[in-house]
């Protein structure tokens, strides 16, 4: 488990390889296709860190578990950190949440910003 307060930790690409449980060479064939990419370089030499090994434990599970192929891997890595930022974008505490009524109950939605109707204001009432 990764501790957020922890300095960062970089690994070198055997090592990041290692503990993903992977081969250096597939870790190569990741990085020529865009899967992932280090965290920083000096010189030829690619470091990864913490957050590099979680994505390439996802990837390895991701083609092991569920047999994707490579494009396979790449959409649905997309589509899960477009996942992620929505809900980045929807536990904003500084945005009051909305509480809607229903047929089966009230439920609470965040404040509609700007930016979800494609630049135009909401209509007020």
């Amino acid at each position: 488990m990764i501790n957020r307060q922890d300095p960062p930790r970089y690994y070198r690409l055997s090592a990041a390889a290692t503990l993903a449980g992977i081969s250096d060479r597939r870790l190569r064939v990741f990085i020529r296709y865009g899967l992932i990419r280090p965290a920083r370089f000096e010189g030829r030499q690619m470091f990864f860190g913490d957050e590099e090994i979680i994505r390439l434990r996802r990837i390895r599970r991701l083609s092991d578990d569920l047999g994707l192929n490579l494009a396979g891997i790449e959409v649905t890595l997309r589509l899960l950190d477009r996942l992620e930022r929505v809900r980045a974008d929807l536990a904003i505490p500084d945005d009051p949440p909305v509480i809607v009524s229903t047929t089966h109950g009230a439920a609470v939605l965040p404040k509609p910003r700007d930016s979800d109707r494609g630049g135009r204001a909401w209509p007020t009432k």
